[in-house]
């Protein structure tokens, strides 16, 4: 997620998980989502890395966050776009929040490899 220009970074952080997280969550397991986790990447963590970039690493991405749905089924995801809510409530506020025009979308499945101390290759 790219946060709206039109709002300072600490404003998006702040706004992101004290008043956009709790209106999210209810809508969220009211449509069936098991779980929502918000990444928030601060330009200071993004800057830090940003030597590692010419290492073989890659580019770090300029995004300011990520959200992430755990559901049983996608039909979760597309009956929640359906719900009125979504246009009435939750839609307006990512409006002021994010810039949806650089946001997109990533849909798969997780492998968790290392759990804690532990080694979980396989484990789903």
């Amino acid at each position: 997620m790219k946060r709206n220009p039109a709002i300072t970074e600490e404003e998006f952080h702040s706004y992101w998980s004290k008043v956009h997280a709790p209106l999210a969550s209810l809508f969220l397991k009211r449509n069936g989502v098991v779980k929502y986790t918000q990444f928030h990447s601060p330009t200071s963590s993004k800057d830090t890395l940003a030597p590692f970039t010419t290492a073989g690493a890659g580019p770090v991405l300029q995004f300011d966050g990520y959200a992430e749905l755990l559901v049983l089924s996608l039909d979760v995801i597309v009956k929640g776009f359906s719900d009125p809510e979504y246009a009435e409530k939750v839609s307006p506020d990512e409006d002021y929040l994010f810039d949806k025009s650089e946001n997109v979308m990533c849909v798969g499945m997780r492998r968790f490899l290392l759990r804690g101390r532990g080694h979980c290759v396989g484990e789903g």
